[in-house]
């Protein structure tokens, strides 16, 4: 029977190789603990799908923010400035049940300004069924529902039942709304 005998100390061959190993090892390391730390480019369309998604909720509930509550003056001043930063400059708005098209973030804010923030405003509360929400991330864009059920809160009226729909879009680093159509709703 054959006998392997093994060497006392690594050839030539064995040394070089296991240092390259080493040396490949410990690059793809640092490349990986690089990347990691820079956190990368936040408009970046890799990023963790429910990193995405739960920002895209954080945008839902800022609009939702940004219809309640308006009677307040301070609280009216701080919603304009919020439901402003909502919208890319782009954007569109279209009410469907009204025939009313809104293009870039001016017109999109001189609609809801009589609607929303006038002097007069009432109070109102926006409300959204959870189990009613969708996002469906691609990239850096999304496809967004909800619906939104506005109600009185000194009264717990329902004031009105709205689907909100279309596309967000990531922009450096936000998601902000792009195309978003508006129509009737039901509970």
């Amino acid at each position: 029977m054959d006998r392997i005998t093994l060497s006392p100390r690594p050839c030539g061959l064995t040394t070089t190789a296991g240092a390259s190993l080493v040396i490949i090892s410990a690059l793809a390391l640092g490349t990986l603990a690089t990347s990691r730390l820079s956190g990368g480019n936040r408009d970046d369309d890799r990023g963790d799908a429910n990193t995405q998604v739960a920002q895209l909720h954080e945008l839902h509930a800022a609009f939702h923010e940004a219809q309640s509550y308006n009677a307040d003056p301070v609280l009216r001043a701080e919603h304009r400035e919020l439901m402003s930063g909502l919208w890319t400059d782009d954007a569109t708005l279209t009410i469907t049940d009204a025939n009313i098209q809104a293009v870039g973030k001016a017109q999109i804010m001189a609609f809801w300004e009589p609607r929303l923030f006038a002097p007069n405003t009432p109070n109102r509360v926006s409300l959204s069924p959870a189990f009613k929400t969708d996002f469906d991330v691609h990239g850096n864009t999304a496809e967004v529902y909800y619906e939104c059920h506005i109600v009185d809160p000194a009264t717990d009226k329902v004031l009105a039942h709205r689907a909100f729909s279309g596309t967000a879009r990531k922009v450096r680093g936000d998601w902000m709304f792009q195309d978003i159509k508006i129509g009737p709703a039901s509970l």
